[in-house]
């Protein structure tokens, strides 16, 4: 990730952080979590792997909408639209 990639997405993080909403949902998720981990018991690293494969192909889609943006950004400042993927 470049450095204003990087940047753009810790001031996102950071803004959502503010949001209400989006930390109940996150707590929620935790509390999930923690209870599917309990109930796998050994097999509970399962669920930990699950979790940083999903995160990752997550950030990678975050990634490409993030590219997306900035392309498209700079086709409408050129009076142009984006290609079609």
């Amino acid at each position: 990730m470049v450095e204003t990639e990087e940047r753009i997405f810790v001031d996102a993080y950071k803004l959502v952080l503010k949001n209400a909403t989006y930390r109940k949902h996150v707590e929620r998720m935790i509390e999930l979590g923690r209870k599917i981990m309990e109930r796998l018991g050994p097999s509970s690293s399962l669920m930990l792997e699950y979790e940083i494969s999903a995160n990752l192909a997550k950030g990678i889609r975050l990634e490409i909408v993030y590219q997306l943006g900035v392309e498209d950004g700079l086709a409408q400042s050129k009076g142009t639209t984006l290609k079609q993927i």
